[in-house]
C-alpha cells in the first residue's frame, strides 16, 4: 500500500503507536480483521497472539523470512519503519536498534 495514503487519527492508538516510538507503558490497540478463522489468540499469562502475516498485510507492511538467520523482516514504506523478529528470541529490532 506504499502508493496509497492512510488516514489515521491523531486520538487514536494506531497514531500512538507508530508516530510516538519508544513510549512506556501499556497500550491497547483493537484490529477487525475479516474472520477467517485465524482471530487473535488469548494466553494465560495475559498476552494475545495475532497472526502476524495478516496483521501486517491489513497496515500495508511488507514481510519477509530469512529461513538461514530464521528472521522475519518487516518493512513500512509510508512510516519507513524497518522491524526485525528473530524465531525464538523475545528480543526486537526496529530501524536497527534493539528494543
Amino acid at each position: 500500500m506504499a502508493d496509497g495514503i492512510r488516514f489515521i487519527g491523531r486520538d487514536s492508538g494506531l497514531f500512538e503507536l507508530i508516530f510516538r516510538p519508544g513510549k512506556a507503558g501499556v497500550q491497547e490497540l483493537q484490529l477487525y480483521l475479516d474472520d477467517d478463522g485465524t482471530a487473535p489468540i488469548p494466553t494465560p499469562n495475559g498476552s494475545t497472539l495475532v497472526p502476524l502475516r495478516r496483521t501486517a498485510d491489513a497496515f500495508g507492511v511488507t514481510i519477509k523470512y530469512d529461513p538461514q538467520t530464521r528472521r522475519l523482516l518487516l518493512h513500512d514504506d509510508i512510516t519507513g519503519t524497518d522491524i526485525a523478529l528473530t524465531v525464538g528470541s523475545r528480543l526486537v529490532e526496529v530501524n536497527g536498534e534493539t528494543v
